[in-house]
């Protein structure tokens, strides 16, 4: 199995550069698992009858079957779409790490299921904005994750996404990202003020 799984370590663009294809990770090998061709797919089972990886929840989750197809050559080459669509799948993951390390791996809200799909609709907005600098898309995938995506429902997004300049997207963003935060404070304490109005107002029971 080692030896088969060793053909495709590696993979070729239209073009017949080489690039390593990290299928060990598990956050890589379902997206493969899809864009790869029927017979690309097939060849990469071989002798493989069944196939889970583990999920970012922590459930063993099965690959679906090859279907019976002629085989691809190897290493697999793979079209632009292809490289696209792996390049997309793998961005938010990515970022999620780019964001821990800025951080000194500090603790971020969310489990890891979470904090993929709040990075995601971060890479989506980015992406729908017509944006191209990828500091900025760090900087937005953290505001993501700490606001737990509030941040990318703001209207004034859209405006400060308009630009290319990093810095000055940065300083923008704090300041939503404090605004919503004060916001949360207040709700807080006005949901504490109201339960405590609760607990006095209570008639006292015999």
């Amino acid at each position: 199995l080692a030896h088969h799984l060793g053909r495709f370590i590696f993979i070729l663009d239209p073009a017949g550069k080489q690039f390593t294809l990290r299928y060990a990770d598990c956050a890589v090998l379902a997206p493969i698992s899809e864009l790869l061709t029927p017979a690309q797919w097939a060849t990469m089972n071989g002798p493989i009858a069944r196939w889970t990886i583990h999920h970012r929840s922590g459930a063993l989750v099965p690959l679906p079957p090859a279907e019976a197809t002629g085989g691809a050559p190897t290493p697999l080459r793979l079209d632009q779409d292809q490289l696209l669509a792996l390049d997309e799948a793998s961005e938010p993951d990515h970022f999620i790490a780019k964001v821990k390390m800025m951080r000194n791996g500090e603790a971020l809200p969310g489990n890891a299921v979470e904090q993929h799909m709040w990075a995601q609709a971060a890479y989506q907005a980015w992406r729908t904005a017509g944006n191209a600098n990828p500091r900025i898309l760090t900087f937005l995938t953290e505001a993501a994750l700490l606001t737990k995506a509030a941040v990318l429902r703001r209207r004034e997004l859209a405006e400060f996404l308009s630009t290319n300049e990093a810095s000055t997207f940065q300083i923008k963003l704090q300041e939503l990202i404090g605004d919503i935060e004060e916001r949360w404070n207040r709700f807080r304490q006005e949901a504490a003020e109201g339960e405590k109005s609760d607990v006095t107002s209570s008639p006292t029971q015999n």
